[in-house]
């Protein structure tokens, strides 16, 4: 079966003997390679930009589970309330006078980026990743994503994702391009099962929100997420 770490596909998870999976390079070099299987099960996330919680997630061995929604707990912050919590925020440094390149997070690539994106344009192309489903764009320098020596940082916030998130990567563009990809600020949100205010009915992905709670935008206000995450009743 295919796991994902934080989003991030990991690939076969094969091991009935831990040790022996682990010294073969090759998962068919198994006695039983050939007679175990499972599914990899779709993965919906986002689409236009918003969280689609009729799309639940199926998982399990045979898919014939829904995952719930997750969300941050209006009421248990992560960190020190004083100081907030925080979405995650990722620098884009791109070196190139020609050329395009891709963005990919968490398994999915994006449409090509011309080195020349605005910041309208970069928006645009990473708010269609369903993976992604909200971002804003704020470049450093310029209206150019990339510069001929660099210097312009495209600040990425996200404002979907919830917690600490895998680093997006570049794909393609060959020698002319030159991409760096950091973290600017951690996420800090909590990403807990139903808010860790209601509880999942995994035959449906739906979260029964207790009393006073019902879904939220990530943010704490009345949202798409079904996830529990705001504090009162949708109106």
């Amino acid at each position: 079966m295919t796991r994902r770490s934080n989003g991030d596909p990991t690939g076969p998870d094969y091991a009935p003997y831990g040790r022996m999976a682990a010294s073969n390079a090759s998962y068919d070099l198994l006695w039983d390679a050939d007679k175990v299987q499972g599914c990899v099960c779709d993965t919906y996330w986002y689409q236009d930009n918003k969280w689609n919680s009729n799309l639940s997630d199926p998982t399990g061995f045979d898919c014939g589970e829904f995952t719930c929604p997750h969300g941050d707990n209006p009421l248990k912050p992560m960190v020190n309330i004083t100081n907030g919590e925080e979405w995650e925020v990722q620098h884009v440094v791109c070196t190139a006078s020609a050329g395009s390149f891709r963005l990919a997070f968490k398994g999915q690539v994006s449409q090509d980026v011309p080195f020349d994106s605005t910041v309208d344009q970069l928006t645009a192309k990473l708010n269609a990743m369903n993976s992604i489903g909200n971002v804003t764009v704020v470049y450093t320098v310029g209206v150019s994503l990339c510069h001929a020596g660099g210097g312009n940082i495209a600040k990425i916030k996200f404002l979907s994702e919830l917690g600490d998130l895998p680093m997006m990567t570049s794909v393609g563009g060959g020698d002319a391009v030159a991409v760096v990809i950091t973290e600017g600020v951690k996420g800090t949100k909590e990403n807990l099962l139903c808010s860790w205010q209601g509880v999942c009915d995994a035959s449906v992905g739906v979260c029964d929100c207790f009393l006073g709670f019902s879904s939220s935008d990530g943010a704490g206000n009345a949202g798409l997420r079904g996830d529990c995450g705001h504090t009162g009743t949708q109106t």
